[in-house]
Order: structure tokens, then C-alpha cells, then sequence
């Protein structure tokens, strides 16, 4: 395992994402994020799951957080469609 700031990731980028081991990224000492090289270009699914539920818990707690509710999301997203269906001419 490397251990890289996000400035040296930023910078060597296309070079680490050749590498054979994880490399930690670190912001101001703390852990920001850790790439992990898949050998076959794959992602197992029981990682996806994993990373797939992390997402959704994290982005329901920063909802909750700003007090924002489910149905205000989905509404918000059909009006961008509305929008986006109405900027394309109706198709």
C-alpha cells in the first residue's frame, strides 16, 4: 500500500492509476480516499454493493442534515426534466 497527498495524486495521477497495490490519499494528514487498482478492469460486485450503500447512507444523512425531504428531490429532478424535454423541443 502507498500513501500519496492529494496534491502528488493530482499531479502523478495517470501514473497511479497503473498501480499494482491501493494507494491511500491523504488531505492534511486524514484520509481522503484510497484507490484500489482492479486487475481486470472490473468492479466485484459485492464491493459496488458495498460502495453503492456508503453512498446512499451518506448522501441520507447530509439530506436529513439540510433538512431536505425525498419527495423534494423527486420533484426537483422531474422539473430539470421538464426543463431539459422542454429545451430540446418537446421530443
Amino acid at each position: 500500500m502507498e500513501f500519496h497527498t492529494v496534491h502528488e495524486f493530482r499531479n502523478k495521477v495517470s501514473d497511479m492509476l497503473n498501480a499494482k497495490r491501493p494507494i491511500v490519499i491523504t488531505r492534511r494528514g486524514k484520509v481522503a480516499g484510497v484507490f484500489v487498482p482492479s486487475p481486470d478492469g472490473e468492479i466485484p460486485v459485492d464491493l459496488r454493493r458495498e460502495v453503492f450503500t456508503a453512498a446512499a447512507d451518506a448522501l441520507s444523512r447530509q439530506r436529513k442534515a439540510l433538512g431536505i425531504s425525498e419527495e423534494e428531490i423527486e420533484s426537483d429532478i422531474e422539473e430539470l426534466h421538464r426543463k431539459r424535454r422542454a429545451a430540446r423541443g418537446g421530443r
